[in-house]
């Protein structure tokens, strides 16, 4: 992070006034900035018509010059408070490529998103459909902006996923992003936000696959960037410029049809880059969380019992039965939601190790260890006051299971069996999307508990499938296979939802790999990471992410602290607080002092659990790895009147008090604060607050501090 705005921040006052739209901010007007500037939806949309915020070539001619000269028409698809959809469409003289646009202003937000899509509605093969950008608009019109790049690690199974970067946009240089291997969080955030002086703009890619943005600034036109889906993964087909990125390059067939990637762009203005996130939290809050029955999803409190992959049933029921009589099941006055049935819990082919990945593609319980699939288990848990979660790898097949034996033709072959011997189900193959959709909906409804549905489909995605897309390309298709695939896998989930509109389903993807925004629509990345545990890693993942999703989770256990060299067991498991908060003790090894741990640290987070989760965020430290420094964190829920601060002294930090400034409270209001470390509340202003700060004072290291906040009715000026 950039210092000068991290200090920025500290001054900043509340988030609320701060976040005030000015209007039209910007020197020159770009599409990008339409809905914030005009007084009207309509007006943006025109905007968009007159000057499109994408780009293609179509028989060798640019969008530029044939999108003015083609009949245009434009439909309201629908409005609602804040939000309003409509479609822009242009067709060819010749009549073989029919383009449309979906346009949908957030007024409020000052948002404003497209999605393109090229169809060819005539009886012949189209002409050459190239050099596809999703994105290729003018963010600012200044060339002489000092613009700054804030960027983020997706997620690697590293300690340092989700770290927030910092480039600066130098004129005349291209700064590219991308992720690695077809999965569109692997290693970069398809999510950014450039700054410049007290202005900015936050930008979203939605594509489950493969993508590049490029940032330039030009001498002449101001800050240009360009995004789209590409077919280069960056480790093998280096690039420089987001042209050469082996963008979508095809013909289509008649009747056929392709998308690009969800774009988004909100400008803001604000004292603060860090300020602006907020924005972007409750808008995705208030029009992109998934709503599971009509409802926002909720805090979560899952375990697995700490069962290892390839249960069988007996242990399965045995730790739920543990579980309870330690009381923390719901119906012993315990605090659990969900029983969570990872891997493994179907056949593995006999002739190969038995080992949980070798059976992907054979979703059937194993008859030995499942005889009665999963019922039972679901059962019992549904018993003690549990729902279910099932996990699942639909996309991924194994040599000898079901799916390899049965229906080879519907799967894309290793290009490389030393590196990945695994096949990749073809989404984009109409018999295999219609078997995965009956298949997986059988196992919704005939797996839970009697008379119930699985609560939640877990969906992990273990493999980079860019290469198996490239390779199933035919010559002179640049792309199809992936565009192909990624529509069916979001038209997987959304007939899934359809037919179970309670159903959760969780992104997975090897712990966050796949969470751009369309997945994110759709799901919750109950486990943001494979990198867990350990504390300072987590703590810098919850930072880093907390500043885009509002959403996510991951998972700990009081006896994880690897034999003690990361902190007391209570340290270690604050440092993982986050909205959906898997935990669990092995149940053959667990001492009374672990379970009473367990029981101690899941009741801190019932007690915190919405202010997780239905909040703004503001960092009270500079981001930062090292083990010698303090790290701390706000989240306050401004209609609630409620927050809470957590606190981390790492174990090399020489001070052993600190003293934080809050943000976001009401200066004329009392809050009640409590330390859940110390006995007794005290009342201090909002006020003093956010000018003189909360003080914490932590003479051990490791260790860490709760402190939850809530304002007292009648105590305002």
């Amino acid at each position: 992070m950039d210092r000068r705005f991290f200090l920025k921040l500290l001054g900043a006052g509340t988030g609320s006034a701060a976040l005030a739209s000015n209007g039209n901010l910007f020197p020159t007007p770009t599409v990008a900035q339409a809905a914030l500037g005009s007084d009207t939806a309509d007006a943006a949309v025109s905007e968009f018509i007159a000057n499109p915020p994408f780009s293609f070539n179509y028989a060798g001619q640019s969008s530029t010059s044939l999108l003015r000269h083609w009949r245009v028409v434009r439909h309201k698809i629908s409005a609602s408070p804040g939000r309003s959809e409509e479609s822009v469409t242009w067709r060819a003289p010749t009549g073989e490529l029919q383009v449309r646009a979906a346009v949908v202003v957030y007024k409020g937000y000052g948002a404003t998103e497209w999605t393109v899509s090229f169809t060819n509605p005539s009886s012949n093969t189209s002409h050459r459909l190239s050099e596809v950008l999703a994105a290729d608009t003018v963010i600012n019109g200044s060339p002489k902006a000092p613009y700054v790049l804030h960027h983020f690690n997706g997620s690697s199974q590293q300690a340092n996923d989700y770290a927030p970067q910092t480039s600066l946009l130098a004129p005349g240089t291209a700064q590219l992003l991308y992720p690695v291997g077809g999965r569109p969080s692997n290693g970069t955030w398809p999510y950014f936000n450039i700054s410049w002086e007290d202005h900015g703009a936050m930008v979203a890619i939605g594509w489950p696959g493969q993508w590049t943005a490029q940032l330039l600034v030009d001498e002449h036109e101001g800050l240009r960037l360009k995004a789209g889906m590409t077919s280069a993964d960056p480790l093998q087909h280096s690039y420089s410029d987001v042209a050469d990125a082996l963008l979508l390059d095809t013909i289509l067939e008649p009747g056929e049809e392709v998308r690009t990637p969800l774009i988004v762009i909100m400008p803001w203005s604000a004292d603060s880059w860090l300020l602006a996130q907020n924005t972007w939290r409750r808008w995705m809050v208030d029009y992109n969380l998934p709503r599971f029955g009509g409802s926002l999803p909720t805090p979560i409190t899952p375990t697995t019992g700490n069962l290892s992959l390839l249960p069988d049933q007996s242990e399965e029921l045995s730790a739920i039965d543990t579980y309870a009589r330690q009381r923390t099941t719901r119906d012993h006055g315990g605090f659990y939601t969900h029983w969570w049935v990872d891997a493994g819990w179907y056949a593995i082919p006999s002739f190969l190790p038995q080992d949980w990945s070798n059976g992907v593609g054979d979703w059937f319980s194993d008859p030995k260890r499942f005889p009665d699939g999963m019922r039972p288990t679901f059962q019992r848990a549904m018993d003690h006051g549990m729902k279910s979660l099932l996990w699942s790898e639909p996309e991924r097949v194994g040599f000898g299971t079901e799916l390899f034996n049965q229906h080879r033709d519907w799967l894309i072959a290793p290009p490389d069996p030393g590196v990945d011997a695994s096949y990749l189900l073809d989404f984009g193959n109409a018999d295999a999307w219609a078997w995965s959709v009956e298949h997986f909906d059988s196992i919704v409804t005939n797996q839970a508990a009697q008379g119930h549905e699985l609560d939640v489909f877990r969906q992990d995605f273990n493999m980079d499938p860019l290469d198996y897309w490239n390779a199933n390309d035919k010559p002179g298709r640049t792309g199809m296979t992936q565009v192909k695939h990624v529509t069916g896998h979001l038209a997987f989930w959304d007939e899934l939802r359809r037919r179970h509109p309670r159903l959760w389903i969780d992104s997975c993807a090897s712990g966050g790999r796949r969470n751009d925004l369309e997945t994110m629509r759709r799901s919750v990345p109950l486990l943001r990471s494979d990198y867990q545990f350990e504390p300072t890693g987590n703590q810098c993942q919850t930072y880093g992410i907390s500043l885009w999703l509002p959403y996510f989770g991951t998972g700990v256990g009081p006896q994880t602290t690897n034999d003690g060299a990361w902190g007391p067991g209570q340290y270690v498991v604050r440092s993982s607080l986050a909205p959906s908060y898997a935990s669990s003790v092995d149940a053959g090894t667990a001492s009374e002092e672990d379970w009473a741990l367990l029981r101690t640290m899941n009741e801190e987070f019932v007690r915190i659990q919405d202010d997780l989760l239905y909040s703004d965020f503001y960092p009270l430290t500079e981001f930062s790895l090292e083990n010698d420094v303090w790290m701390a964190f706000q989240f306050d829920r401004p209609a609630a009147g409620s927050g809470v601060v957590l606190v981390f002294r790492r174990p090399d930090a020489q001070a052993a008090t600190m003293r934080f400034i809050l943000h976001g409270l009401d200066a004329g209001g009392h809050y009640r604060i409590e330390n859940f470390d110390l006995s007794g509340t005290e009342l201090l202003s909002g006020k003093s607050l956010m000018q003189q700060g909360l003080e914490f004072s932590l003479l051990d290291a490791p260790t860490s501090a709760i402190v939850h906040y809530e304002r007292q009715s009648g105590r305002s000026a």
